[in-house]
């Protein structure tokens, strides 16, 4: 988690280190939020699987994953719904969750994976967190299979707030606030960022990255430690 705090997106050997943490094969359980023993929501690294809508052999002197890359939606969005759209992002992991069977409070439940994948908005110091369902998602074969948008469950929705079928949201504002979040703040937050834009994610040209995100972090205001 601090790597992830700490990160400056603007420094190719701080994100050569987060990729090769992320390569190592080994995950991580990060924890998110957290309702007493009924309902917690974690963060698992190693969970990766958007995929990236361009050629096989991206383009030289383009950026390759898992270094930042472009997220583009296909659906326009109104200014005033919310804050921007991630324009650059790094994905660090997927959303689990676990819920405790009240009418068996000794056992344990184990987590469930959802069809979101964690990414960290690179474009700016605060970094914020979104998740992005997962279309294109793998199997146990290791091939994909393209999804329709089905994310809301009447019987056991993912977000109690959340009444809808969404492909985007953000998960936290600022990363540095990440021990801070409750259960009923991450409802909120997501029950007002919930959208479908069917995000695709691109290829980066490394000298528009790196001038963007020179932009994007400088022009950032100062954030309270």
């Amino acid at each position: 988690m601090s790597s992830i705090q700490k990160i400056d997106f603007r420094q190719d050997s701080q994100i050569a280190d987060l990729d090769a943490l992320q390569q190592t094969g080994n995950a991580v359980d990060l924890p998110l939020a957290k309702d007493g023993v009924k309902l917690e929501y974690i963060i698992r690294t190693g969970q990766i699987g958007l995929e990236i809508q361009a050629p096989s052999a991206p383009p030289q002197g383009v950026k390759i994953y898992p270094t930042p890359t472009a997220l583009v939606p296909k659906r326009s969005v109104p200014a005033t719904t919310g804050p921007p759209l991630p324009k650059y992002i790094y994905q660090i992991g997927r959303l689990f969750i676990k819920r405790q069977d009240a009418a068996k409070p000794t056992v344990d439940q184990p987590y469930q994976r959802t069809p979101y994948v964690v990414v960290i908005d690179a474009a700016t110091p605060a970094k914020s967190l979104w998740i992005v369902y997962d279309y294109t998602p793998y199997t146990d074969m290791g091939d994909r299979v393209a999804l329709e948008l089905v994310s809301y469950a009447p019987e056991q929705p993912l977000f109690a707030s959340v009444k809808t079928d969404f492909d985007i949201a953000q998960i936290l504002p600022d990363v540095k606030d990440w021990n801070k979040m409750t259960v009923d703040a991450l409802r909120t937050l997501v029950a007002a960022t919930a959208k479908v834009v069917e995000p695709v994610l691109n290829y980066v040209e490394a000298e528009k990255l790196a001038m963007d995100l020179a932009v994007g972090w400088q022009a950032a205001p100062s954030r309270a430690a």
